[in-house]
């Protein structure tokens, strides 16, 4: 059970980095192709690349705060144990932080799209 649990927590992790880091690239490279654009729009943009950015940083913090768990889990100590405890649920936490960003970085570059249709 123990090493089911790993495998999907390792898999929601290359998820949230796959689904932030990818949507950044694609971001990055969609402000390139601009040229000159009204300020607004790279504003938009720039603010969804920062976004899909800190969700990447968050989703390697849950990779961080997962390595750490498991190794105060190791540990019969029951100091050691808590600390495990708290780095398990800072990596939730970040899991979804990281969801956030994903999902807040999604609604600016739609709004981003948006501005692009008024003004053609």
């Amino acid at each position: 059970m123990t090493k089911a649990a790993i495998g999907f927590g390792q898999g929601a992790i290359r998820a949230l980095i796959l689904i932030n880091g990818g949507a950044a690239i694609a971001v990055m490279t969609f402000i390139g192709n601009f040229g000159t654009v009204q300020a607004g729009l790279i504003s938009s943009f720039s603010l969804a690349l920062l976004l899909f950015s800190m969700g990447v940083a968050a989703a390697a913090l849950v990779a961080g705060c997962s390595y750490v768990t498991q190794f105060f889990y190791e540990s019969s100590s029951g100091r050691l144990l808590k600390a495990g405890i708290a780095f398990h649920w800072l990596a939730v936490l970040s899991a979804i932080v990281s969801l956030v960003f994903f999902v807040w970085a999604l609604l600016t570059a739609y709004h981003g799209f948006e501005q692009m249709q008024v003004l053609r």
